[in-house]
C-alpha cells in the first residue's frame, strides 16, 4: 500500500491532517523550496501508520481568469529548477527513513511530469541542457535500478540524459512531445469523425 501512496498527487489541500500528527512527526513546509508540496506530502507518506481515502467533494478548485496560474503551470528556469530541487530534498528525506525503495516510484512519477514540462517550456536549449544536467543523478538513478519512465514516449530521452548525452536526448525528446501531440490530434479527429 505505502508504495501506491507515492503516486497519488502531492498537492497538500488535497488532503486533512490531524494537527497532532503533523506536531508530532515534526512535519512541516520548507521555506525555500517551490516545490513544497511534494517534500510535506512525501513526509506524511512516510510518517503515516495509515490513510483513509473518501469519495466526497470536499474542495472546489476554481480559476478566475485567464491570467489565474497555479504554479505547476510555471515553466520558467527558476521554477523548474526548484523542482529539482525539491526531488533531491525528498530523496534525502527517504533515505533518512531508510525507505529508498519507495523513493524510486516516486521519483519516476514526478520526473516523467517534469521532463514533459521542461520540453513545453520555451526555454533556450542550452538552459534545457544546464537543468538536465543538475538533475543528472536523479535520471541515473532511475536508469541504475532499470525503472523506465511512466510515458513510454520518453523512453528514449531518459535513457540519453541518464548516459549524459543532453544535447541528443533534448531532441529525441522534443520530437517525442510531438509525437505525442500528433497522437493525441489523430484520436481526435478520429472521435469527431465517428460522431459525424
Amino acid at each position: 500500500m505505502k508504495i501506491l501512496t507515492f503516486s497519488l498527487p502531492p498537492a497538500a489541500w488535497t488532503k486533512i491532517f490531524r494537527t497532532n500528527f503533523i506536531k508530532k512527526g515534526g512535519i512541516r513546509f520548507p521555506e525555500d523550496s517551490l516545490a513544497e508540496d511534494v517534500l510535506f506530502s512525501s513526509h506524511t507518506f512516510l510518517k503515516a501508520d495509515g490513510i483513509k481515502f473518501i469519495d466526497d467533494i470536499t474542495y472546489y478548485y476554481r480559476l478566475q481568469d485567464s491570467e489565474t496560474k497555479s504554479t505547476s503551470k510555471i515553466r520558467n528556469y527558476k521554477y523548474t529548477a526548484s523542482l529539482i530541487d525539491g526531488y533531491e530534498k525528498t530523496w534525502q528525506l527517504f533515505k533518512e527513513e531508510d525507505k529508498e525503495d519507495y523513493f524510486i516510484n516516486f521519483l519516476n512519477i514526478h520526473l516523467t511530469w517534469w521532463v514533459k514540462n521542461l520540453l513545453l517550456s520555451n526555454l533556450s536549449h542550452n538552459e534545457k541542457k544546464k537543468l538536465l544536467i543538475k538533475a543528472k543523478g536523479l535520471f541515473q538513478l532511475l536508469s541504475k535500478n532499470n525503472i523506465k519512465p511512466t510515458n513510454i514516449a520518453y523512453y528514449s530521452f531518459f535513457e540519453l540524459i541518464s548516459e549524459e548525452n543532453y544535447d541528443n536526448g533534448i531532441i529525441i525528446g522534443e520530437m517525442s512531445l510531438l509525437y505525442e501531440k500528433c497522437i493525441i490530434k489523430n484520436s481526435k479527429i478520429k472521435n469527431e469523425l465517428k460522431k459525424k
